[in-house]
């Protein structure tokens, strides 16, 4: 990427489901790269679902920050604040979130890349938080990548041995 660039895009989509209702959501993504190092990036997204009877809203605000530390390795850090409202639910009112954490990348292969770290979130409606922990395992395959957030797994065996 070159010193100083910014790239911007968004998307949007309206599907109808059939015998079930509509569902509308858009969102704009924007990534500044100061120099070959450094990543900044801010995410705005909106989501309604219309049901019969039912139905709810969310918007959320995000941000990541990254750091290129070695050709082979980066760290990053990633932030999510949301609102939920739930429209079939008296009082209507918008319920909130959130999602952070830190993780490290590895390139351990031409194809094969490892994501390690934290993460932490809530939500309103329970009031209660979480941490686990972020064990990714990717693969790229033609230009796309693939991969698997096994750190909930992780997690619940380690609970399971030791809690």
């Amino acid at each position: 990427m070159g010193v100083g660039k910014w790239i911007i895009h968004g998307r949007g989509r309206q599907e109808n489901i059939i015998r079930i209702g509509v569902s509308n959501y858009a969102e704009i993504n924007s990534v500044y790269f100061p120099n070959d190092k450094w990543r900044f990036g801010m995410e705005l997204y909106a989501h309604k679902l219309s049901i019969p009877r039912s139905g709810n809203e969310i918007l959320r605000v995000g941000t990541d920050i990254s750091y290129q530390f070695h050709p082979k390795a980066s760290l990053h850090f990633v932030g999510i604040y949301y609102w939920t409202r739930l429209l079939d639910v008296e009082p209507k009112k918008w319920l909130s979130g959130y999602h952070y954490g830190g993780y490290l990348t590895f390139d351990l292969a031409e194809r094969w890349a490892m994501d390690v770290g934290m993460r932490s979130y809530s939500d309103n409606l329970s009031h209660q938080q979480w941490t686990v922990p972020i064990v990714r395992p990717s693969y790229e395959y033609n230009g796309s990548e693939i991969n698997a957030d096994l750190g909930g797994i992780v997690h619940q065996i380690l609970r399971g041995l030791f809690f």
